[in-house]
């Protein structure tokens, strides 16, 4: 994998339970990997009508080092500057372990 292309800088976040301190349990996000190199590319867009209201949605992939990610799943959400994109799908696409890529949602 070439390290020029991997120009973002990123974190990865995992939800997490925890508990108020009235003993309700809910949902935050933590940080799974504090800071690494990753290439985002936009790869399309759609905007859907629910009732009064658009709701747009990006679609991007975004590649980092395996070593770096090797362990990423569904369901976490990687960080960038402003942009928050959940992670739908990981997979290392040449089964080599040198590259894992992510396929994400932004919704604005």
């Amino acid at each position: 994998m070439r390290g020029g292309r991997l120009r973002h800088q990123v974190s990865v976040e995992q939800k997490s339970d925890t508990y108020l301190s009235t003993g309700e349990p809910t949902q935050s996000w933590t940080t799974f990997i504090a800071s690494a190199r990753a290439e985002i590319r936009q790869t399309g867009g759609t905007e859907t009508r629910r009732g009064d209201q658009t709701e747009a949605s990006t679609a991007c992939r975004v590649a980092m080092r395996y070593a770096d990610a090797s362990e990423i799943t569904a369901g976490m959400r990687v960080k960038t500057g402003t942009r928050t994109l959940d992670i739908v799908s990981a997979a290392d696409p040449d089964g080599r372990g040198e590259r894992i890529e992510l396929a994400c949602q932004e919704v604005a």
